[in-house]
Formats: structure tokens, C-alpha cells, sequence
């Protein structure tokens, strides 16, 4: 079984351990989220998991990459609640135009009025997601695949 270590702490993790469940461990350690993983000093998403010895630092949202993961899954929340509340044939795209100080500039675009009634079923959405603690998992495409997903949701 591999050796995690973590400061001075060394503790032993089954391999296959997703490191979601080492930070769970060390967590109260943190006044902020722990949101990624530098696994001898690679920075790796949660969602991956032990496989050998490893020296661990912990990526919190107070600093700027936990800021910008935290804020680029917030964008990826959105996005699934407007097109959950939404549906998808009703809307021919949203973009994500530029960042305004600690916010974003969204235009949507189809058959929808984004009016306060709809933002308002987007919030409810996007806080059941949340509650239901549903993962956002990364996952790497090929070019041509990107391509066709990218051509799906316009």
C-alpha cells in the first residue's frame, strides 16, 4: 500500500484511493475547500486516485488556481442548468463572453427569455445539483471528437 505524505504527516492509502477521499481526510486542516491535489509537486484533479508514494499539497480556493477551478466549474454548473431548464432544442448557445471583475458576461441565444423567472429555475437547478453533490469528472477528448461536441451545442 502506498505512503502519502502530507507535511510532516505520513499515512498509508489503499491504491486506487481517489484523493477526494485523502483531502476528506486532512480537510479540517484548511479553513477553505480543498479543491486539487499536487502530487509531487504535478497539480491533479480529485477525481484521480493513489497508485504509488507520494508527497501531497493541497490547492484551496484561497488561492488563485483553486479560485479559477472553483469559478470554471461554477460556468459548467451554469451551463447544465440552462440547458436542464431550458432543454436543449431551445437554445442555439450560450457563450461565456468576458470576465467583469469577479463576475461573467453571459449571452444566451435561441428560443428562451432569460427573464428573472427563468434565472430563477437555472438557481434552483444549479442548487439541487448542488446538494445532490453530483462530481464534476474532467475528461480528455481527441480533436475530432471535441469538435463534434462543440458543433452539438453550437
Amino acid at each position: 500500500m502506498p505512503f502519502i505524505t502530507v507535511g510532516e504527516e505520513r499515512k498509508e492509502y489503499e491504491a486506487g484511493t481517489p484523493f477526494l477521499q485523502v483531502a476528506a481526510d486532512f480537510q479540517d486542516r484548511y479553513d477553505n475547500d480543498i479543491l486539487l491535489v499536487k502530487e509531487n509537486g504535478k497539480l491533479m484533479e480529485l477525481f484521480k486516485t493513489v497508485h504509488k508514494d507520494a508527497r501531497l499539497e493541497f490547492v484551496t480556493a484561497a488561492e488563485t488556481t483553486g479560485q479559477q477551478v472553483y469559478e470554471r466549474g461554477a460556468i459548467l454548473l451554469f451551463l447544465k442548468a440552462v440547458y436542464g431548464v431550458a432543454g436543449q432544442e431551445k437554445i442555439e448557445k450560450v457563450m461565456v463572453n468576458f470576465s467583469v471583475t469577479r463576475g461573467c458576461y453571459i449571452e444566451i441565444k435561441g428560443e428562451i427569455t432569460p427573464d428573472e423567472a427563468f434565472l430563477r429555475e437555472v438557481k434552483a437547478f444549479m442548487e439541487q445539483v448542488v446538494k445532490e453533490d453530483v462530481p464534476v469528472v474532467k475528461r480528455s477528448v481527441n480533436t475530432d471528437s471535441a469538435v463534434r461536441l462543440v458543433e452539438h451545442y453550437g
